[in-house]
């Protein structure tokens, strides 16, 4: 089975996204995943779904929207054009909030490690490294260019 790749990823949060209708379960977003992204492999699993991180914040971002749709009898309540505009703009931007915590988050916890190591915070404000040969490389930063080996000659 292949990984999930960013295209795929993006295909898969936009069904979730658009999911009106029935219930909305792991296993009916493997089914509708599986007709859209590997028709001619196995669909992914409902773990390899839900432990990429983009998917399963859509996945709890469907999860409420749908619930918030839905009558306390079950039935999806009747509701326009705009206001379904407003509650898929409301979860995109709930989503959206999700992904910066976890962001923030992540730099927090990058910040904190790099204060561990010895001028670790003064590393993170130093630009970083050229290394390309169309911007100068080697030769820039003052350094003799590198010699390729010699070949050797082919026998006949």
């Amino acid at each position: 089975m292949r990984h999930i790749s960013a295209a795929d990823q993006a295909i898969i949060v936009a069904i979730i996204r658009n999911w009106e209708g029935r219930r909305l379960t792991w296993e009916a977003i493997r089914i509708a995943v599986a007709a859209k992204c590997t028709p001619r492999g196995e669909p992914w699993t409902r773990q390899a779904l839900s432990s990429n991180e983009a998917i399963s914040a859509a996945y709890r971002t469907g999860i409420q929207r749908l619930s918030a749709s839905r009558g306390s009898d079950g039935k999806p309540k009747e509701v326009d054009s705009s206001t379904k505009k407003i509650q898929t703009l409301e979860a995109d931007l709930q989503e959206l909030r999700d992904r910066y915590e976890r962001l923030v988050n992540r730099h927090r916890q990058l910040l904190f490690n790099a204060s561990l190591l010895p001028g670790g915070v003064q590393l993170l404000a130093e630009p970083l490294p050229d290394n390309t040969r169309s911007q100068g490389g080697a030769q820039a930063a003052g350094r003799p260019p590198r010699k390729k080996p010699a070949r050797k000659p082919r026998k006949a």
